[in-house]
């Protein structure tokens, strides 16, 4: 049987056509957590089931087999090939992932100009520039959490010494 990590990874990557970087955003983890989870080095959350199904959409008989390890290539084998499935199942998301973070995108000027300017590159550049952009992410979220490590250890210096 196949734990739902795995086929939470065969789903996000057969159907959705998503990044584990992307999918570990979406359920507010680290990526590192989610590769132990779809490596099956950990148990994926039970309480994480529904906030992933939420999240990506996941219809009832997907779902069904991925908590109960049937495998995924067998649902809906008879109704629709393969490719209509995917096909659905990642418009379903992208429609999902669109409305998620409209906001961001209407309401940050900064953003807009970022994906005009983005748009305007090759596909080579643009995903040479989008890499950069994600490997510069990277290194100011762990300046902050840094940071904050460091805020907290100064402040609890400070309230022992006035102890």
């Amino acid at each position: 049987m196949r734990s739902f990590g795995a086929q939470f990874k065969e789903y996000r990557e057969s159907y959705l056509n998503i990044t584990q970087t992307e999918a570990a955003a979406a359920l507010n983890m680290k990526k590192e957590s989610l590769s132990q989870y779809e490596r099956d080095h950990r148990n994926f959350p039970p309480e994480d089931y529904k906030l992933a199904r939420e999240i990506f959409q996941i219809p009832d008989d997907y779902f069904i087999a991925m908590v109960t390890g049937v495998p995924l290539k067998s649902v809906r084998a008879k109704e629709q090939s393969l490719p209509e499935v995917t096909k659905d199942l990642r418009v379903s998301y992208q429609d999902h992932f669109l409305e998620q973070f409209e906001d961001v995108i209407l309401q940050n000027d900064e953003m807009r100009e970022l994906i005009a300017l983005v748009a305007l590159l090759d596909k080579k550049y643009q995903r040479q520039l989008l890499n950069t952009f994600k490997g510069f992410t990277s290194l100011y979220q762990n300046e902050i959490t840094k940071n904050e490590r460091l805020k907290k250890e100064l402040d609890e210096c400070k309230r022992q010494s006035k102890a």
